[in-house]
């Protein structure tokens, strides 16, 4: 009940700072829906998917440093709220140096890393389609030239596969679902591409690269698998993973290929090459 209530109060907050109008038709919506939620935790009502909501358009809000495209009825104004992973940002700071942002999402670290130097670049994968969209969205929005967008599934080589996408919570979208009865899903297909093979295709000294965020809801062992080349020719190389799933078979894996780790949060890890 604290963190529900801790959450939508950051919700609120930031909204106001940047538009009021907003914050107006976020209360009152959130309100009701906190009344909802009371409701189901003492069984009254059962569903709460049919949940009050009055916000049904996309809409931009600017602060200090970037412009944030939110979607209606989605996770997105938590994900760039201050209370999503803002424990994170100090790992996130390049220089001159190449980003690896797998999944992506709409965008938040792959613009911020863009923000910090206008010399940093940044590869952006994101295999659901309609998140892709927000991404460029908000890559104009921005006027970032130093960032591309890849709308593909990280394999172990060149095919395509059935891809089940979430139109609302988009961040669970995966090869294979174990959910489909309560969520929505569409299906379409998606090429596919191994790192390895991105960067040779792309001649890409991958000698530059030096930070990789991974965050592929239980596909983690592949993603590191179809990066081997990457992982044992680059000694600079970090890697901020989010471990979901085989985390042993991981760790023994970047052991293999002379990596050491630190866990810095609930499921996130950093390697770094053994020197």
């Amino acid at each position: 009940m604290f963190t529900y209530i801790k959450k939508n109060l950051s919700y609120l907050k930031f909204i106001f700072k940047y538009s009021k109008m907003l914050f107006i038709l976020f209360f009152i919506q959130k309100i009701i829906n906190f009344f909802l939620f009371i409701l189901i935790k003492l069984r009254i009502k059962s569903n709460y998917q049919n949940s009050f909501n009055i916000i049904d358009f996309d809409y931009i809000i600017k602060n200090e440093i970037w412009y944030f495209h939110i979607r209606n009825n989605t996770d997105d104004e938590y994900i760039v709220s201050s209370l999503f992973e803002n424990d994170l940002d100090s790992y996130f700071k390049l220089d001159n140096w190449i980003f690896l942002d797998i999944w992506t999402h709409i965008w938040k670290y792959s613009i911020k890393i863009a923000k910090q130097n206008n010399n940093n670049f940044v590869y952006s994968f994101e295999a659901n389609k309609t998140t892709y969209k927000s991404l460029l969205i908000n890559i104009i929005k921005n006027d970032l030239s130093n960032i591309k967008a890849i709308n593909k599934w990280i394999s172990d080589k060149k095919w395509t596969i059935s891809f089940l996408e979430s139109k609302k919570d988009t961040w669970i979208s995966r090869i294979v679902s174990t959910n489909k009865d309560d969520i929505k899903w569409d299906i379409t297909i998606i090429e596919t591409i191994s790192i390895d093979e991105f960067i040779l295709e792309n001649s890409i000294d991958l000698n530059l690269i030096k930070l990789i965020k991974i965050d592929v809801e239980w596909h983690e062992l592949n993603v590191l698998n179809w990066m081997k080349n990457l992982l044992l020719e680059n000694k600079v190389l970090k890697i901020i993973c989010e471990i979901t799933n085989n985390e042993k078979e991981i760790l023994e894996y970047m052991g293999g290929v002379y990596y050491h780790w630190e866990k810095i949060k609930e499921w996130y890890y950093l390697f770094q090459y053994k020197n």
